[in-house]
């Protein structure tokens, strides 16, 4: 991760994990339900893939 930032700040060029980041935080900023997050998500071309946690897991 240290060295995504770094790379990130020399070459002026977001990572795929820090577009990722950007493009949910924007989708989440303007939805009210995940309905509107999940279309807001597949305009910009990311694909949900919902995991559903087993009891005690971590």
């Amino acid at each position: 991760m240290k060295g995504e930032i770094e790379q990130g700040l020399r070459t002026r060029i977001a990572s795929t994990r820090q577009r990722l980041q950007q493009l949910c935080d924007g989708a989440a900023t303007t939805s009210h339900t995940y309905c509107d997050y999940a279309e807001r998500l597949d305009a910009a071309g990311v694909e949900l893939v919902p995991v559903t946690q087993l009891d005690g897991a971590n």
